[in-house]
C-alpha cells in the first residue's frame, strides 16, 4: 500500500463541482484477484401498469407483478455448480449477504412455480420455500474463504428453511423464498445465460395499508423490495441491487399511451349496468329532434299540453307576447291537434316499416283513435 499524500489541486475535477483549487487525500494498493467465479447478473420487474421491465415496478392495487432474473456465465470457463436464493418480499425482510433491513412495505403472493426455458428443463433443480428469512448455510457449502476474508453468517431469527419441489407446493402464497440449483452434471457454459421468469400478485385495495397510495410519499419510501445472491464454483456469495415495485389505484394504460394518475380508482365491472336491447323496439332516428313515443306512454314535457301550462310563481303581468299568444285558447286548440297528427305519424312509422305484431297494431290504432276524439 502506497503512502497517504495530501495535494492541494484537483485538476480532474473527481467531484464534477467545477472547483480544481480543492485539497484531496491520495493513496493506493495492490490487489490481486484470485478467481474468476462470478456471473453477469440482471434482475428486473415489471408491475401491471407498466410496459416493460425496469428496477421499479409500478403496479395496480390486486394486480400481477412479473420478474425477470438473467444469469450470464461471463468467467471464461464453465461454470460446474451453482447456488441461488432469493427472499421473496414482505415486511421486515433483510439483505441476504449484508442483513440490512430491505424496507419492504408489504409483501407480494407468488402465483405459481418459476417458469425456466424448455432448454433448462431437467438441467436445474428449484425449490421453494415458506420460510421468510433463511439461514444462508447453502450459499456457502461451496465456498473458499481467502485468509483475510469474513464469512457470511445468517442473521439473527434465521430458519433452516424446508425445501419443496413445486409438486409438493400445497399454497403458493405461502411461499416466501425459493433456490435453484445445477442438478447433477450439468454446468453454465462460458458465455452461456439462463433466463427465470415468475409472477407475484400485489395486495388488492382492502388488504394494503392506505399510505402505500400516498402519492406524495416517495416511491421508494412505499415499495416492496426483492433480490437474490448466487455463489459459483468455489467463489463467494454475491448480492446485486434489489428492484422494486410500488403500488397505484390505477388502470391498464389507456389507448393514448399513458397511465392513470396514483389516485385514480379502480372501477368494479360488476358494478356498471348492463343494458340487453329488445329486439322488438325500434331505434328512435338520429334525424328527429322529437322523442319517440309508444301507445300508453306520458307525451313529453315538449307537447302543446305542457306548454300550455304558465311557470308556478311567474308573474303574469311579465310574460312575453309570444306567451300571450300560446295561452291563447284557439292557438292552444290548433297547436294540440298538429302534435297529435305528428304523434300519429310517428307511432304509424315503425308498423310500416317492418312487420308487427296484430296485438300491437290494434293497441297503436286505439290509441290513435283516442287521441282523435275531441
Amino acid at each position: 500500500m502506497t503512502a497517504t499524500v495530501l495535494e492541494t489541486a484537483d485538476p480532474e475535477d473527481f467531484d464534477n463541482d467545477g472547483v480544481t483549487n480543492e485539497r484531496r487525500l491520495k493513496s493506493g494498493n495492490r490487489y490481486v484477484i484470485r478467481g474468476m467465479h462470478d456471473v453477469q447478473t440482471e434482475l428486473y420487474v415489471k408491475g401491471s401498469l407498466d410496459t416493460a421491465y425496469s428496477a421499479m415496478g409500478k403496479s395496480a392495487a390486486g394486480g400481477n407483478t412479473h420478474y425477470k432474473l438473467i444469469l450470464t456465465n461471463t468467467t471464461g470457463k464453465d461454470l460446474e455448480s451453482m447456488t441461488l436464493i432469493d427472499v421473496l418480499p414482505s415486511v421486515g425482510d433483510l439483505g441476504i449477504t449484508d442483513h440490512v433491513p430491505r424496507g419492504s412495505q408489504f409483501a407480494l403472493k407468488m402465483k405459481g412455480p418459476i417458469v425456466v426455458p424448455p432448454a433448462w428443463n431437467g438441467k436445474v433443480n428449484l425449490y421453494y420455500s415458506t420460510e421468510a428469512n433463511p439461514a444462508r448455510d447453502e450459499l456457502t457449502r461451496n465456498t473458499i474463504y481467502p485468509d483475510t476474508a469474513v464469512p457470511l453468517t445468517s442473521p439473527a431469527g434465521a430458519a433452516t428453511p424446508v425445501w419443496l419441489a413445486a409438486e409438493h407446493v400445497g399454497d403458493w402464497s405461502q411461499i416466501k423464498s425459493f433456490k435453484i440449483e445445477f442438478a447433477g452434471g450439468n454446468t453454465l457454459l462460458s458465455g452461456q445465460s439462463i433466463e427465470l421468469e415468475w409472477t407475484m400478485e400485489a395486495p388488492g385495495p382492502n388488504e394494503a395499508d392506505h399510505s402505500l397510495f400516498d402519492s406524495s410519499v416517495p416511491v421508494n419510501a412505499r415499495a416492496a423490495w426483492n433480490s437474490f445472491a448466487v455463489a459459483t464454483d468455489h467463489g463467494q456469495p454475491v448480492e446485486p441491487n434489489a428492484v422494486g415495485v410500488y403500488l397505484v389505484y390505477g388502470l391498464p394504460p389507456d389507448s393514448s399511451g399513458g397511465t392513470p394518475t396514483d389516485s385514480t380508482p379502480t372501477p368494479d365491472p360488476s358494478s356498471q349496468p348492463v343494458t340487453t336491447p329488445d329486439p322488438d323496439v325500434q331505434p328512435t332516428p338520429t334525424s328527429d329532434a322529437t322523442p319517440e313515443m309508444t301507445p300508453g306512454s306520458p307525451e313529453p314535457a315538449s307537447s302543446p299540453d305542457a306548454e300550455s301550462v304558465p311557470n308556478p310563481g311567474s308573474d303574469p303581468e311579465a310574460d312575453t307576447g309570444s306567451d300571450r299568444i300560446r295561452n291563447k285558447p284557439r292557438c292552444r286548440r290548433k297547436r294540440k291537434e298538429m302534435g297529435r297528427l305528428r304523434l300519429r305519424d310517428r307511432i304509424m312509422r315503425p308498423i310500416k316499416r317492418r312487420p308487427c305484431c296484430r296485438r300491437r297494431v290494434k293497441a297503436a290504432m286505439r290509441f290513435i283513435i283516442s287521441l282523435e276524439q275531441p
